[in-house]
């Protein structure tokens, strides 16, 4: 083989094979460049992080800058709403006014004749209403020394009269004083306090003490009595008064009513015992009995009043306007302790 030709051959393939490298390394640049245009293009580029002690002034600037906007650039056709008013520390109710309220009592009212008036119709214990004639400070069987401090609230009768007296032990009296109360109205409610004074020769005795009232004609229509130890020494011993309701009640007949056929059914409840007896009259206008009977008393079941019922016939030539009287005695029909009464109407 010629020599010329042989070196040239390997000078050829030399060039041929550096030829090759640099290809090779550029398609090897090339493709790196794509990869990493490849990568920048996917990930994105991440934010910037603020340092940690500037996060609040940051948030602070950002939330002024919203509401900035929000308030300088309302939404078409929208009425912006006025800026919130914060009220004056100085008008804000304290805690203690809410919840703890300053109550300032004031001392109860004494007894007048409007204020305190038991309401007639009150039937506190069923159909019992309260009594005329009230014992607010005495109870049954206290004892007693001269004078006796009285305190009581009843209705007055006519022209205001209100009678007080003091029975001993065989009911001699031993004090007696009408009064005239002209301060209310006739029949309105009225206090009454005043002092009792009597004398007995004997250490002690049972006494009673009763209040009553009438009418322009002299006709008792109501009375109350408490008994009472009388002392001439010592030292009062005074019990605490009981209940203030009445001790007679009338159920039948009705106030006003209209009666006729001769006879009046009476009917209601009595307080004392079965065993004291209980009358029922009709007196007109001149004091003129016209019907009486002893009314039968039916002993109470698991009850403090005892009822009665009676029929009393009675004898008149024209209608006439009556007082019907319900009265019961301690031991005779005499000694009254107790009365109630009310005007009905009878016709032949």
């Amino acid at each position: 083989m010629h020599p010329y030709h042989s070196s040239d051959r390997s000078a050829f393939y030399r060039e041929a094979l550096s030829a090759l490298i640099l290809v090779a390394l550029l398609i090897g640049l090339g493709g790196c460049s794509r990869l990493n245009l490849l990568v920048t293009f996917k990930q994105p580029t991440l934010p910037t992080l603020i340092p940690t002690e500037y996060l609040p002034t940051a948030i602070a600037l950002t939330a002024q800058s919203d509401v900035t906007e929000v308030a300088d650039s309302p939404s078409p056709g929208e009425t912006p709403f006025p800026p919130a008013e914060i009220p004056s520390p100085t008008a804000m109710p304290t805690t203690s006014a809410q919840l703890a309220p300053t109550v300032t009592l004031s001392p109860a009212p004494s007894l007048t004749p409007y204020t305190l008036p038991p309401s007639p119709t009150s039937t506190p214990l069923g159909d019992i209403p309260y009594a005329e004639i009230q014992f607010l400070n005495l109870g049954p069987l206290s004892r007693v020394v001269s004078p006796i401090e009285l305190s009581a609230y009843l209705k007055t009768g006519a022209d205001g009269r209100v009678l007080i007296e003091l029975l001993g032990e065989d009911r001699r009296l031993l004090f007696r004083e009408l009064k005239a109360i002209r301060s209310v109205p006739a029949g309105a409610w009225v206090p009454l306090k005043m002092k009792i004074e009597y004398e007995i020769s004997a250490a002690a005795e049972a006494g009673r003490l009763q209040i009553s009232v009438a009418d322009l004609e002299g006709r008792t229509t109501a009375l109350n009595s408490i008994p009472l130890i009388l002392l001439s020494l010592g030292e009062a011993d005074i019990y605490p008064a009981q209940d203030l309701l009445a001790p007679i009640v009338i159920q039948k007949p009705g106030k006003k009513a209209l009666i006729q056929g001769g006879k009046v059914l009476a009917a209601g409840l009595v307080r004392g015992s079965p065993d004291q007896p209980v009358m029922v009259r009709l007196l007109t206008s001149d004091g003129k009995e016209v019907g009486a009977r002893l009314a039968s008393v039916v002993a109470p079941e698991n009850s403090a009043y005892a009822s009665f019922e009676v029929e009393v016939p009675y004898n008149i030539s024209k209608p006439t306007w009556v007082l019907l009287i319900v009265s019961q005695g301690e031991s005779g029909i005499n000694d009254v302790i107790y009365l109630a009464s009310q005007e009905v109407m009878l016709s032949p």
